[in-house]
């Protein structure tokens, strides 16, 4: 209501005019500059409404705020701030990035019903023949009854018996990226701003819990049927008991306003502190755009162009063969952007980008230059941020230095059934240590004996990003160079303790057996040559 009045009072306040083009005309000349950049944004939501009860002349004489820039997509909405007494208290400044984008349904469709299916419960049960308690033993004799032969009383077909392929317990969540919902949340309290229907408060406090407050307030707002009030810290104590017994309004935190209650109310109230929370939360990190005027100055009412110079990030493969038969996604390391640490770039994945960018035959062609000797480089172009532009470069060494690690077990018999770990020893860039359960994991668990190759942190001044390793992991035969070795090769990601290799080099029989001279007066040895792995390097582009 009150942002689609302002828009109607500086039309009324200057008189009619026309529109040519994507220009106006008719207006006053130091009105002209701040006016015409409405005009270039043609996906403008805000609409006009008739109110007969504002001073007109108050805006004609104040000055029309003109921004230094002239670029950029977004349109600030400037509009005035009541309280439940109807009181004047001033203006506030609406982000356009969250409270003027343009309207669209299906966004709004999909995250109502990614909201919908993420609270829904999904606890029907039922038993399996397993889960349903009873014996095991056939009922009766398999022949000479007469009867049809049955080897359980607990089948799908037998009263309290169990169902076949039934329901059980499970989420009916969808998955969404958090940009979409921040996106659909910003839709929705755009489509409120443009129908008139967002009301922003100085505060939420009332004199009294009396509710004859909010339904004197209720009764003379025009065409609401349902009010949201929305609060930014903890609901106060007297408005929560001034509306608990009226259906037509309902309270919520800023932190929990989201797009379905938004769409189930006409009207949207929202106090000052709200307003810039819910703005602070729909940006996300990394990307705060810093305005080019102040409202306490100029009191004027306008909307406000504004855009940022962007940045990029390059990262560059070198060795491209080595990896483009392998399906495990790679991750550039952490770069600085807007004042906060941005990683959301994946050149495998494409989770932030096209899901088919160019088809894999074009790509692989020489002859197309996306790949020159062997090396390849993808690109993330990040806007509204601060530039901050920089390469990283990924080569693959094989045979590093200090490749071969060594590590002895001694009194195997009396180790626990734990995972016992080596000391860290480095490779490349990155530190490593080898791992094993004398007891077995997994699959492999009481039968063989498991290995695994772990990445560990990153040596001082090294760049932090997923690094590629090549392994072969070696039980060593103490009497004869029979070794048992298998070869494991793996994106290993930022993480500490993420670890890759097998869980059956060697059955427990045979290491047990000591003719075969893997166990040696109770002793085991273990190694790892790592035959290849990344290192990554930050160059100037």
């Amino acid at each position: 209501m009150a942002a689609a009045s302002i828009s109607r009072r500086i039309v009324r306040t200057f008189g009619s005019f026309s529109v040519s083009g994507n220009g106006l005309t008719s207006l006053p000349c130091d009105l002209k500059c701040g006016i015409s950049l409405v005009s270039n944004r043609k996906h403008s939501t805000s609409i006009l409404t008739p109110d007969d009860n504002f001073p007109y002349d108050l805006l004609a004489k104040k000055k029309v705020i003109t921004p230094d820039r002239t670029i950029g997509q977004y349109q600030d909405l400037v509009i005035p701030v009541t309280n439940f007494q109807n009181e004047d208290k001033g203006f506030m400044v609406l982000a356009g990035d969250v409270f003027d984008v343009p309207i669209r349904k299906d966004i709004i469709h999909h995250v109502v019903r990614w909201q919908l299916a993420k609270r829904q419960q999904g606890t029907h049960s039922t038993k399996t023949i397993s889960e349903v308690s009873g014996t095991g033993r056939k009922p009766w004799n398999q022949k000479g009854t007469g009867r049809a032969r049955h080897g359980t009383l607990r089948g799908p077909q037998f009263r309290g018996g169990c169902v076949m392929h039934g329901p059980k317990p499970r989420s009916h969540a969808i998955k969404m990226n958090k940009q979409v919902r921040r996106l659909g949340l910003k839709i929705a309290l755009s489509a409120r701003a443009a129908e008139g229907k967002l009301v922003v408060f100085d505060d939420m406090a009332l004199p009294t819990h009396k509710t004859k407050n909010i339904v004197n307030y209720y009764n003379q707002m025009e065409n609401t049927k349902k009010v949201l009030v929305v609060e930014g810290g903890p609901i106060d104590e007297k408005l929560k008991l001034a509306t608990q017994n009226l259906h037509y309004v309902n309270i919520l935190p800023s932190i929990g306003l989201n797009v379905y209650s938004i769409l189930l109310h006409d009207t949207l109230v929202m106090s000052r502190d709200a307003v810039n929370k819910i703005t602070e939360l729909t940006r996300g990190r990394g990307t705060e755009i810093n305005s080019s005027y102040s409202l306490e100055a100029n009191l004027g009412v306008t909307r406000v162009l504004r855009d940022e110079r962007p940045s990029s990030k390059i990262v560059t493969i070198a060795g491209y063969s080595v990896i483009k038969e392998r399906h495990e996604p790679y991750e550039s390391s952490v770069f600085e952007a807007a004042d906060g640490a941005v990683k959301r770039f994946n050149a495998a994945k494409k989770e932030w980008g096209f899901g088919q960018l160019i088809s894999l035959a074009t790509f692989q062609n020489t002859n197309q230059g996306y790949i020159v000797q062997d090396t390849c480089s993808f690109g993330a172009e990040i806007l509204i941020v601060k530039p901050a532009e920089q390469q990283e470069k990924v080569t693959f060494i094989s045979n590093p230095p200090n490749n071969v690690f060594t590590w002895k077990i001694l009194r195997f018999s009396s180790l626990e059934d734990k995972f016992y770990y080596s000391d860290d020893f480095l490779v490349g860039d990155r530190y490593w240590r080898l791992g094993f359960n004398p007891k077995g994991d997994g699959e492999g668990r009481p039968h063989a004996l498991p290995i695994y190759l772990y990445a560990q942190g990153f040596r001082p001044n090294a760049v932090a990003t997923n690094t590629w390793g090549a392994v072969n992991l070696r039980l060593k035969n103490q009497r004869s160079s029979n070794h048992r070795q298998l070869y494991s090769a793996a994106w290993y990601p930022i993480r500490s303790d993420y670890g890759v290799g097998v869980n059956n080099i060697i059955l427990m029989k045979d290491l047990k057996d000591t003719s075969k001279g893997y166990l040696v007066n109770d002793a085991i040895i273990f190694e790892a040559e790592i035959v290849k792995v990344s290192v990554t390097n930050i160059v100037p582009v």
